[in-house]
């Protein structure tokens, strides 16, 4: 299986999906679709635009994903978890 060069977490979410429907990823993008956007549009606006993205944003942000992507994806990977990724993220 090729996968495609993408920052995209929805459409990353879409693959796990094909490969793992037992984990729903549909339903995570349709429940968290918002937030997702949210998450990848303000990566792209924090990497490449002379703006900075306010301090609310950017932790609603980071707390989307801590407490909801992170743990989605921990699920997917059950024991294959990176051993770099088994503690939470710091916050800044």
């Amino acid at each position: 299986m090729s996968y495609p060069e993408t920052h995209s977490l929805r459409e990353l979410l879409g693959i796990v999906d094909s490969v793992m429907p037992e984990l729903n990823a549909k339903e995570f993008i349709r429940k968290f679709r918002k937030e997702l956007k949210d998450v990848e549009s303000n990566r792209i606006e924090g990497q490449y635009s002379p703006f900075e993205i306010d301090e609310d944003t950017a932790k609603d942000c980071i707390d989307f994903v801590s407490n909801y992507l992170i743990p989605f994806v921990k699920q997917a990977w059950k024991d294959k978890w990176c051993e770099h990724f088994k503690t939470d993220p710091p916050l800044p």
